[in-house]
């Protein structure tokens, strides 16, 4: 590895950082970074800080600032270590904003004094060095926050004098250091397993303190002394530690893992660290000084592979430093100060690898992958004379038979067609008299070309691979396509349709059909090309036409026979399109004159490399772009040619998760909007009421290599069907949710648009105003019914109390008046037979009278009785007064009923209308109809009641000598009846008498 360090930034006070003097950095289970520093715990989560001090006013709190070393525990709880106080650690539990106190004495299990604290961040365990009187005893932090004794270590006896270091294994083993005794193993009962003496290791009595002892992820486990050079592995087989080489054998003191169990060894002196090693995973050793060179005191070093992304805690902050790998290969660049055409075209590759590439002004040249190394391909002349060739070359295309064709052009030769053969290595060269513009490889087996330039009639040619002629191309009417066009480019796609990149538009031919379609830029088509200057065309698995122009780059979809624009308002590098690549992902790629272009074809969304990215450019050139059967992309510029795999370029196993640095809703115990900063892993739901259904949160992809770059999208179900787009914002606020229960989530993506496979959910219930609620609708529901209910009682009450009132004054209209008037004419008919014969008339007149207001009375009586409301027995009354006035004029009255339940109860005043108006047209039929036969017909049809009564008799102006009319009040009293109803009645004499009268039906 070279000793160059890779861009690094910065993480200070200007970002939000409590103190420059970084003492630790880790990172727990949930993808926090903890940053320890002298003047309080910071948390980071690639875009924030947020501050936990003991600062009195501070949501969150810790008990002290100096921070010497931070534990997050698998329990997701943080234990704090101060460098000034060790009577107690920190606890910062999961739901709580305040850390408690530990205090590491008799109350916690503590069972003496405490030697030494070894946070393991591996495995999350807290252990403890004791002395107890003369001996010693392992102890471990339980899961109830006290400490449980592992072990007494037997046969060992503490000096007043000695200093101790210890680590212990994932087995509960531990490896104690005694300054004056030794290093000794003791197993999980106590026992001493082994036993090393310092003066075995060469290191002399006096030095026998040691500044490392670390059990690594490997398994290895490392020694080194505080004033002895050196460092030591522990090598089971021999069961003793032996020496280690590594660089120059100096005082190692300081030592840091990876998260891949790679391990990095220093040697500091006053805080300056003056060496630094990587031992690998495969004990090898790589020098890492060039970290010496972020110009800070290194207190502190994390990462999860310290050939990627490391973190550098120093007394100026946290200095991040990006190392990548090498993805991109550059060939013929300025930089490697070579006296070559650096502008490059066609690009070819071969089965065999080897890559065949011309400059702009046609000199060939070939790379081998075998030795990595550029040869360059003379080229004959066709004649002696001096000869200057344009910047005309065009694309390199590979036939079927080895040959790699390309194209040149002079004001001497004109065009001219050449055929590389590889076996050889030797040129063909075919005449042409226009200048070639483009030429791609036909599923037919020859070479097409267009040519043409302005002035001169484009034209569109096959070249026959084997007789090797040429053979314009003619429409089926026998007209040049192109000869009103200047051609850019040709490209076939998978259904043999050539498409054809012009000056003016964009032309697609199928020479099978003979037809052409031409498709151009128009302002008023939306869904039309974006561009009559077309680059580069090209397709992609789905069958759709890519089309590369001057003003950004179109897809095409055949089906629907529309167009969509990317342009730089998407994120495209720029609006010139001159290359356009599909990778194994189904992902497109453009070159541009201003770098180059990843879009993702699922997320619709771009990623632009340049210089930065370790291309020898960044404009890039027409014609000079490539894939190989291998995937292997190649992509020309006026620096060099750059080669590169997309996957390697793009290549990340991307789990990071997504982090909440704050969360902001209305709480309804509290009764005001709250800020959450801690804890935000803890929150199993958010709960809005009705009344402010206000929600923010804030978050970060805990990816931590270019954290302003990375890419978010979310998705609320229950309101949202599709993923919503945020690009680099990493806040969501939401507003007059409705009331539902929902689920936010959030999934991001690096700048390389590598979508982590860890997404965040979180539900939200947005209660409902109670008023909507279910309970309180069913309430309402209830007490409307109870009402209703009441009601109805009462009205049925009503109605059975009317009925018996009604009952009570029939009868007693019966008994009484009834009575009264039968007496009367009973009295008055004896009278006649003692009257003078000059009263006999009187007397008739008052017999008469009371016998008239008898059947008057019994009319009342029957509409007034309760007991007589079905339609039954308003037909038994009508049948009544139709014989007692039809039958003595010897008149017939027939009746019929259509569809009418007889049972049915009739209202009242209904029952009572339709009698009188029967009994008025009856009386009518008897007084002005020579009638023999009267029908009356009630019928139900629908919702509609109908009553008819007709006879067959003539109407007679003259009866018994009399004018008689039927325009009298009995008719109006029939209409106003009628009307009382709500009915139509219909009177007609034309013929006889008849009455129709339609109603809505009241069964």
């Amino acid at each position: 590895m070279g000793q160059k360090l890779g861009p690094f930034t910065h993480i200070s006070l200007e970002q939000g950082l409590s103190d420059r003097n970084v003492k630790d950095i880790v990172r727990d289970d949930l993808g926090y970074l903890w940053i320890g520093t002298r003047n309080g715990l910071n948390r980071y989560d690639g875009l924030h800080v947020e501050i936990y001090d003991n600062h009195p006013e501070r949501q969150t709190r810790i008990s002290a600032k100096e921070i010497k070393k931070v534990l997050p525990r698998k329990d997701g709880q943080l234990v704090v270590q101060y460098e000034t106080n060790r009577r107690f650690l920190d606890v910062l539990f999961a739901e709580e904003t305040v850390a408690r106190k530990l205090f590491l004495n008799r109350e916690n299990g503590v069972v003496g004094v405490v030697e030494k604290v070894q946070l393991s961040e591996k495995t999350g365990d807290l252990h403890l060095l004791v002395k107890q009187d003369s001996s010693l005893v392992v102890q471990k932090l339980n899961n109830q926050y006290t400490f449980d004794s592992l072990y007494q270590v037997q046969g060992h006896v503490a000096k007043r004098s000695s200093l101790f270091n210890f680590v212990v294994l994932p087995s509960d083993e531990a490896w104690i250091n005694d300054n004056n005794l030794g290093l000794f193993c003791v197993d999980t009962a106590g026992q001493i397993t082994n036993t090393i003496y310092h003066d075995s290791l060469g290191v002399p009595h006096q030095f026998g303190q040691i500044s490392i002892l670390h059990h690594d992820d490997q398994g290895r486990i490392w020694l080194a002394f505080q004033n002895a050079p050196g460092l030591w592995e522990y090598n089971e087989a021999a069961r003793d530690f032996t020496p280690f080489k590594v660089g120059s054998q100096n005082v190692f003191n300081s030592i840091w893992e990876d998260g891949l169990g790679q391990v990095l060894v220093g040697y500091k002196v006053s805080d300056h660290i003056l060496d630094l090693h990587l031992i690998k995973s495969d004990d090898g050793t790589v020098s890492y000084n060039k970290f010496l060179q972020a110009g800070a005191t290194i207190n502190e070093i994390y990462s999860k592979d310290f050939e990627r992304l490391v973190f550098l805690g120093t007394d100026r902050g946290v200095k991040k430093i990006n190392q990548t790998k090498k993805h991109v290969s550059n060939y013929l660049h300025n930089d490697e100060r070579i006296e070559v055409e650096t502008s490059l075209r066609g690009i070819a590759t071969t089965p065999s690898g080897h890559v065949i590439f011309n400059g702009e002004k046609n000199t060939w040249y070939v790379h081998s992958p075998a030795s990595d190394s550029i040869t360059t391909l003379t080229m004959s002349r066709r004649h002696l004379e001096p000869v200057s060739y344009c910047n005309c070359a065009r694309e390199l295309v590979l036939d079927s038979n080895g040959m790699v064709w390309g194209v040149r052009y002079s004001d001497l030769y004109a065009g001219e067609l050449i055929g590389l053969d590889l076996s050889t290595s030797t040129f063909s060269i075919y005449a042409f008299p226009y200048k070639i513009q483009s030429l791609t490889l036909g599923n037919d087996g020859n070479l097409w070309l267009v040519s043409g330039e302005e002035g001169v009639a484009g034209r569109m040619t096959a070249f026959d691979l084997d007789a090797k002629t040429f053979l314009h191309y003619f429409s089926a009417d026998d007209i040049n396509p192109l000869a009103a066009y200047t051609p850019t480019s040709i490209y076939e796609d998978s259904r043999g349709v050539k498409w054809v990149g012009t000056h003016d538009g964009l032309l697609e031919i199928d020479v099978e059909k003979g037809e052409k379609t031409t498709h151009n830029f128009s302002e008023s088509d939306y869904f039309g090309l974006s561009s009559n200057y077309v680059y580069c065309v090209s397709e992609d698995h789905e069958q759709n036409i890519w089309i590369g122009t001057d003003a950004g780059v179109n897809v095409y979809y055949i089906a629907t026979d529309e167009f969509k624009l990317f342009d730089t308002r998407d994120g495209l590098a720029d609006n010139n399109v001159c290359g356009i690549l599909e990778d194994d992902k189904h992902n497109l790629w453009f070159s541009t004159y201003n770098g180059l272009s990843y879009f993702d074809a699922q997320l619709k969304s771009f990623r632009n490399f340049g210089v930065s990215d370790g291309f020898s450019q960044n404009q890039f050139n027409r014609y000079s772009y490539h894939r190989s059967e291998r995937g292997q992309f190649y992509i020309g510029g006026v620096n060099g040619l750059s080669t590169f795999n997309p996957n390697e370029l793009l290549e990340r196993d991307l789990n990071a998760p997504i982090i909440l640095s704050s969360l902001s809703y209305y709480d309804q115990e509290e009764g005001a909007i709250i800020e959450r900063l801690h804890n935000l892993h803890q929150i199993e739901e958010v709960r809005l009421p009705a009344s402010n259904r206000y929600f923010e949160c804030s978050f970060a992809l805990a990816d931590y290599t270019h954290p302003k770059q990375n890419q978010y999208q979310y998705k609320l179900e229950g309101l949202d069907i599709d993923w919503n787009y945020l690009g680099t914002q990493n806040e969501i606020r939401f507003n007059n949710l409705p009331a539902g229960n929902y689920t936010l989530q959030i999934r991001g993506a690096d700048r390389n648009l590598n979508v982590s496979s860890s997404e965040f959910s979180i539900p939200i219930k947005v209660e409902q105003y109670f008023y909507r609620k279910g309970w309180f609708l069913l309430l309402v529901l209830s007490l409307i019914s109870l009402v209703i209910y009441f009601v109805h009682r009462l009205t049925l009450r009503q109605a059975i109390n009317m009925e018996r009132f009604r009952t009570k004054i029939s009868s007693d209209l019966h008994d009484d008046v009834g009575g009264l008037l039968s007496g009367l004419a009973m009295q008055t008919e004896l009278l006649q037979y003692t009257a003078k014969d000059s009263d006999k008339p009187k007397l008739k007149r008052i017999s008469e009278m009371s016998r008239n207001a008898m059947a008057q009375m019994r009319d009342v009586i029957w509409a007034t009785d309760a007991r007589k409301d079905k339609f039954e027995d308003l037909l038994i009354r009508m049948k009544e007064y139709a014989a007692e006035i039809l039958f003595p004029r010897e008149i017939t009255c027939d009746f019929n009923v259509v569809n009418i339940n007889r049972e049915k109860k009739i209202p009242v005043q209904i029952r009572q209308n339709l009698y009188l108006i029967f009994k008025e047209a009856i009386t009518n039929v008897a007084k002005h109809s020579n009638a023999t036969n009267v029908i009356v017909k009630f019928e139900k049809e629908g919702s509609k009641l109908s009553l008819e009564i007709k006879d067959n008799g003539q109407y007679n102006k003259q009866i018994n000598g009399v004018t008689s009319s039927l325009n009298g009040s009995g008719l109006k009293n029939m209409e106003l009846r009628a009307e009382n109803i709500d009915a139509d009645l219909v009177i007609d004499k034309s013929t006889g008498f008849s009455v129709a009268l339609h109603m809505k039906s009241f069964v």
